[in-house]
């Protein structure tokens, strides 16, 4: 049995609310909690995340970054590395709460990807390191929702 996704509205690095169950009506969230933007191993998961997306075809995604760190930084690592991908601020770690990946002796988000489909449902949730595996398994539970 799935669990359903917890709900939420956060920031976004554009100053917009990002609403998850809004979002899901216009097909699949892959929601990122990463470490920060100044973590080399998030940033490598950010790019490999894009190529995969590309590469699989899989454009229906709503792909999320949510990490700790404030809008401002956020933004700016976005713009100066080009990436289109959402990012949101959790600064508060209310989310991070929600989803269970809060870090508390470092104040950050754990490593996470989780899988919403469009019934609001968990269809994949991974903490920690991130690797081909996890590709493949979200690849195959990414297909099944579309």
């Amino acid at each position: 049995m799935m669990d359903k996704a917890p709900d939420f509205r956060i920031k976004m690095h554009t100053g917009i609310d990002f609403h998850l169950y809004s979002a899901i009506k216009n097909g699949p969230v892959i929601l990122n909690f990463i470490m920060g933007t100044w973590c080399p191993f998030c940033t490598a998961h950010i790019k490999k995340i894009r190529e995969w997306q590309e590469a699989k075809g899989l454009k229906k995604l709503i792909v999320i970054i949510i990490s700790t760190e404030s809008i401002e930084s956020i933004r700016a690592w976005s713009q100066s590395n080009h990436s289109s991908f959402i990012f949101c601020s959790d600064q508060k770690r209310e989310v991070i709460d929600r989803y269970g990946v809060n870090f508390p002796i470092m104040n950050i988000s754990r490593p996470a990807t989780v899988l919403v489909d469009q019934d609001g449902l968990i269809r994949m949730n991974h903490q920690g390191l991130r690797n081909q595996n996890l590709y493949n398994g979200l690849e195959a539970k990414c297909l099944e929702c579309l």
